[in-house]
């Protein structure tokens, strides 16, 4: 098997339409990841309010552009893909913790307005729409509920 051709200098790994993908420009090794944490970490304690990506990179003191640059080298994908997989893991964990709440208010806690685009997200990231999901943890409470007041595995089974 040849050797892999030489990668020309400022690239690193091929993404997977087979171009190489250039380096965040002007920054050093770390720097991308450190801006990249830095974002996540605003990210996560932010991901219920409005977040405009420009307005981001600026407090970090990076061009729009230069953070999605950052992304795309470290993670593969945009800024805003990475916020909106945030959001929608929020949102699971949510539905999941209390599936009883309103979709609606679920939702916008998430940052994720309107249900119809959410709902569209939800159910490309897992297969799964809102309200099946919700039914489903609604029917898995249920069920830890009962298996907590009923702790003898024999009350499980039901006699002829």
């Amino acid at each position: 098997m040849p050797p892999p051709p030489p990668r020309a200098p400022g690239h690193r790994h091929p993404p997977r339409g087979g171009e190489p993908r250039p380096e965040p420009p002007a920054l050093g090794r770390e720097e991308p990841r450190t801006l990249v944490r830095a974002a996540i970490a605003y990210f996560t304690h932010h991901y219920g309010e409005p977040i405009q990506i420009a307005g981001l990179a600026s407090e970090l003191g990076v061009s729009e552009g230069c953070l999605a640059l950052c992304f795309d080298h470290c993670h593969g994908r945009t800024p805003w893909q990475a916020l909106q997989q945030l959001r929608l893991n929020r949102l699971y964990e949510a539905i999941s913790r209390q599936p009883g709440d309103p979709l609606e208010r679920l939702v916008s806690h998430c940052g994720l307005l309107p249900v119809t685009e959410a709902n569209r997200a939800f159910q490309q990231a897992f297969g799964i729409d809102l309200g099946s999901f919700r039914r489903t943890s609604h029917r898995a409470a249920e069920d830890r509920r009962f298996r907590r007041s009923h702790p003898d595995p024999a009350d499980l089974v039901l006699r002829p």
